[in-house]
Parts: C-alpha cells; sequence; structure tokens
C-alpha cells in the first residue's frame, strides 16, 4: 500500500512535477522553517535561515547574507524539513517553473478557468542533510537561564570550507543572541523530549558562562517544537473553505506535511471561481507582511 506522499508525488507527474527525492518517503517529514541556501554547482551546502531576529534588520541581514555568500555560490530560498522518525533535516527549494505548474493543476482540479499557462517540466530535488560529520555551528538562543543552539544545517561537509564557516561570523549577530557558539551534535534517546538533538559545545562564549559548567545544549527546533508548539492553538488549526475544498491557511514549524504547501512554503496565491484572489502566508509570515521575532510564539 502507498503513502499519501508517494500517491502525491504520482499526481504531480501528470502536471510535469517531478520530486526527486532519492527514493526517500517523505511522509513522516515536518516542517521547520524558510531558509537561505547556499548553492555550489548545483549542490547545498549550508542553510541560514530566512530572517534576522528583529524585524527591523531584515534588509540588512539579506544584504550580508548575499555578499558574503554569492562570492561561493548562487544563494537561493529553500524550505527546511526534518524527518521526525531519524530527525534527519532536508531542504525543498523554491523553483518557479514548478509554482507556475502548481498553480495550474489548482486552476484545473477547482475548475476555475480554461487558460491554463502552459507547462513546462520542472523537477524539485529534495537535498537531505549530510550526517556523515556531526560537526555545527550556529548561535545560541537564551532561554531564561538556560540555553539552547539554533544550528546552521550543513548538506555537504566537503564543501562547507573554512572560509564559509567563518563568513557566519557576519551574519551571527543578526539571530538569536548573537553569540556564535561550534560543537559536535548526537541523538539523545533518554533524553526528556525524547530522540532530541544535543549538542557537546566545542565554543561556548566566555561572557555567558558566569563561572558555570556547560553542559550539553539542545537543539532549538527541538527545543521550540516540544515547548512551545505542542499546545494546541487554533490559529494553527485555521482552516477556511475556498472553492469547496477546506484550505489550511497557513503553516508552522512542527506540522507534518502538507500537500497544499509543500514546494509553496513561501507563501502562494489562489483564485476563486468569482476571480477573487487570496494570498496564503507561511507561519513566518503575517497578513502586514514578514514577521520574523519567534518571540511572538512564546
Amino acid at each position: 500500500m502507498t503513502t499519501k506522499y508517494q500517491d502525491y508525488k504520482m499526481d504531480l507527474l501528470t502536471h510535469n512535477i517531478t520530486i526527486d527525492d532519492s527514493g526517500v518517503d517523505l511522509s513522516k517529514a515536518i516542517y521547520i522553517s524558510c531558509c537561505y541556501g547556499l548553492y555550489i554547482e548545483g549542490n547545498l551546502v549550508v542553510t541560514f535561515p530566512y530572517f534576522s531576529e528583529q524585524i527591523s534588520e531584515n534588509a540588512d541581514y539579506k544584504e550580508v547574507v548575499n555578499k558574503i555568500y554569492g562570492q561561493y555560490g548562487q544563494v537561493r530560498r529553500v524550505a527546511l524539513y526534518m524527518l521526525s522518525d531519524t530527525k534527519q533535516f532536508f531542504a525543498v527549494p523554491k523553483i518557479k517553473r514548478a509554482l507556475i505548474n502548481f498553480d495550474n493543476r489548482d486552476r484545473s482540479r477547482d475548475q476555475i478557468d480554461n487558460k491554463v499557462t502552459k507547462t513546462y517540466p520542472a523537477t524539485i530535488k529534495i537535498s537531505f542533510e549530510d550526517i556523515t560529520n556531526n560537526y555545527s555551528f550556529g548561535v545560541l538562543h537564551k532561554n531564561k537561564k538556560s540555553f539552547t543552539f539554533m544550528p546552521m544545517i550543513i548538506f555537504n561537509s566537503e564543501l562547507c570550507s573554512p572560509n564559509i564557516r567563518q563568513g557566519f561570523f557576519a551574519l551571527a549577530p543578526y539571530l538569536k543572541s548573537g553569540d556564535l557558539v561550534t560543537g559536535n551534535w548526537y541523538l539523545d534517546m533518554s533524553h526528556s523530549y525524547n530522540n532530541t538533538r544535543m549538542f557537546k559545545i566545542t565554543h561556548f562564549p566566555a561572557h555567558l558562562k558566569h563561572n558555570r559548567e556547560i553542559h550539553d545544549i539542545p537543539c532549538f527546533y527541538d527545543y521550540l517544537i516540544h515547548h512551545n508548539l505542542s499546545k494546541t492553538s487554533l490559529k494553527r488549526n485555521e482552516h477556511f473553505f475556498f472553492n469547496d475544498r477546506a484550505i489550511k491557511k497557513s503553516i508552522f514549524i512542527g506540522e507534518p506535511i502538507n500537500f497544499d504547501w509543500f514546494g509553496r512554503e513561501f507563501g502562494y496565491w489562489i483564485k476563486g471561481a468569482e476571480n477573487q484572489v487570496l494570498r496564503l502566508y507561511s507561519g513566518s509570515y503575517t497578513d502586514k507582511g514578514i514577521s520574523p521575532n519567534l518571540k511572538d510564539n512564546y
């Protein structure tokens, strides 16, 4: 028996969309966030958060990302997911041609109009985190008297050169506490969160130690999912009927893969039978635009 994801993947083939997932069933995927991804010769190397910690600094942050990493390759928009059973991350790139095909699929399915744009073959190539090397770098997130670690996800250890890692010094001040941390990750099966990604820290900011012994630190994403987002929110479950279909209004970190949103995680337009058009935003957005500050969720 096939899974819903496998059925979805087969259906997309009829709309000129191919998902290159290396044969991995993504049924157990959960959404994490929107990111920038550095591609070198077509290979995803590392991802960085799409938003700065402070909304007022987002334009500057974007400029720094492109200035620092544009010299090594191509900076593209990707959506970050995690396989809930293995805790391995994977990335879904934003493909313009696929977005056009998705739009045509929706119009055909919802019988909106006959003016369907010509489609061309589009491939969504899934990139999986490189788990052969457990080195990690990222920033601290202060959590009252404790810390969590928000890692930059490495997809190709060989291409993630020392220069690329050092370039992160320019990005760190825009993210979370702004304190750069390095360490080695492992999965802690005995942790109270169960199967949590933990980090043995190799570099910790001296000004934050306060003569304390720093123990292994949990992953920010695991913490957020288990502590903050486990609480049911009406907003997270909000659906509305449009074209006689129930559509999830948005997606948020920790939620299962959603096939209305897959490949369109940065948001998309949807057209109604009476030519009304709605804009759907992911959980990193609001109806007024970008709202990256996760403090709003605490």
